[in-house]
């Protein structure tokens, strides 16, 4: 589980933010990019948790814990922080990534 946990979280959104269409506002299926690549890369990662959660080595803790709320909680908003945040001027991107703390 750790090292899916990490390849998806510290290299995932890098690599798939830099895979898009450069036009933000381009167009796929008549809808902008960036949901429809948010949505395709998040299902595309919900997929993979229910393969792995079929094997001995990952585990859902709670029971209520599943593919819908992984995909809406967690996916959704990662890939689309990574997807928007790219196409933003660098004062914006640097005030999103800020932290208390971080000098």
């Amino acid at each position: 589980m750790g090292i899916k946990i990490n390849f998806t979280f510290l290299i995932a959104g890098l690599v798939f933010s830099k895979l898009l269409p450069a036009a933000p506002k381009a167009k796929i299926f008549g809808l902008n990019n960036r949901p429809v690549f948010t949505l395709g890369n998040a299902a595309f990662f919900a997929l993979v948790e229910i393969f792995l959660v079929t094997t001995p080595t990952f585990v859902w803790v709670y029971p209520w814990w599943g593919v819908i709320p992984v995909f809406v909680t967690v996916y959704i908003p990662f890939f689309a922080a990574a997807f928007y945040v790219s196409d933003w001027p660098a004062q914006r991107q640097v005030q999103f990534c800020w932290w208390p703390g971080r000098a």
